[in-house]
């Protein structure tokens, strides 16, 4: 469906922030409702102390559907690996299967977390966040982060692409309606607010994927609709909607200063409509909070990693596919970083 709408330029200057109050997390709380659909825990056959969570959207390749995942110990964040996992409905479990890409072999001894794939332009796109530790015999001594784009016409082909800056997350790729790739960034640089400060949404446009790179990335105009100055989040997933706009999935977080938790924070999804030709934020609204989910119904209690995690939600795609005219529409998310839940709530583009 056209939009008749003008190509867009390839890479747009730097907006300064603007005097408009953003959405905030108390906005969005004050309009919040309950979803009141079931969840379930996917269940992943990896050895004994091994978690996987903060997952890819649901892709499908040869007819079988897969995820990638985050795969670590438990005890320890800077053990995690992206692995491909396959659904196999005879066990109702989701099996690793690295066969299906060269991912292994581009990330091998690397520390790699949160991945996400898309498809632009013809080629496979799949995102992950690359940890260096500044010292590796003493983890307490901090890290480094940055995103690394792979894409190839083959998942056992993907070649990198481009590295973020560094404290970048949340890069998301999406082909829009004329062809042309709308980027989604979240930089951040604390004390900075013209450069993401905590975290902000940046978006820009690009003709083809071949032009991303770092400057690119870097030079995304930053979003200043949405977040308080003490607060930060991203987009974790993208979709083309019909009329040429897009779904953004997300993800709203803040620390919680009254807690006696040291470090303690809450993250919550959310969703927003984009219109990448006006660059107009719609339709922001919260979606699904880790409190809401009657945890003490489930077997067995979901520990989070740490404390401070225990309000946390990390919210990976909405789907396999949104449709359009369905009343509701599958959540995947992660949980207190310890288990990877599928979730259904009220469709937020239904009619």
């Amino acid at each position: 469906m056209s939009s008749g709408y003008e190509t867009i330029p390839a890479i747009e200057e730097t907006s300064a922030a603007t005097d408009t109050k953003p959405t905030t997390m108390d906005d969005l709380l004050s309009a919040y409702r309950k979803p009141e659909g079931e969840y379930s825990i996917l269940e992943f056959d990896v050895p004994a102390g091994i978690h996987v969570y903060n997952t890819s959207r649901q892709f499908t390749l040869g007819g079988e559907a897969y995820i990638l995942g985050r795969t670590e110990k438990r005890d320890d964040q800077f053990s995690s690996k992206v692995i491909p996992f396959k659904f196999v409905a005879t066990s109702n479990k989701w099996v690793a299967d690295s066969s299906i890409s060269n991912l292994n072999k581009l990330t091998a001894g690397k520390i790699m977390q949160d991945p996400q794939i898309s498809h632009v332009g013809g080629e496979w796109v799949v995102n992950c966040i690359e940890v260096q530790l500044k010292d590796k015999d003493d983890p307490s001594a901090g890290c480094v982060y940055w995103t690394n784009i792979f894409s190839g016409e083959r998942l056992d082909d993907l070649k990198l692409l481009t590295k973020s800056p560094e404290t970048m997350k949340c890069v998301r790729l999406v082909e829009l309606e004329n062809g042309q790739v709308g980027v989604f960034t979240r930089p951040q640089s604390l004390g900075n607010p013209s450069r993401g400060g905590r975290g902000k949404i940046g978006f820009c446009v690009v003709d083809r994927l071949s032009d991303i790179d770092a400057t690119v990335l870097h030079e995304a105009p930053l979003m200043y609709d949405l977040f308080g100055d003490e607060e930060w989040g991203g987009v974790n997933d993208v979709r083309l909607m019909p009329d040429g706009r897009l779904l953004a999935l997300g993800h709203i977080a803040r620390f919680l200063t009254d807690s006696p938790i040291e470090g303690d924070r809450e993250y919550h999804s959310i969703v927003f409509e984009f219109d990448p030709y006006k660059r107009v934020i719609g339709n922001v609204r919260m979606v699904s909070k880790v409190e809401d989910m009657e945890l003490e119904r489930l077997p067995f209690e979901i520990e989070p990693k740490e404390q401070y995690l225990n309000r946390v939600e990390y919210p990976s795609a909405l789907g396999p596919e949104v449709d359009l005219q369905s009343d509701s529409v599958v959540l995947l998310k992660s949980v207190r970083d310890s288990v990877q839940v599928m979730q259904s709530i009220p469709n937020p583009v239904a009619p």
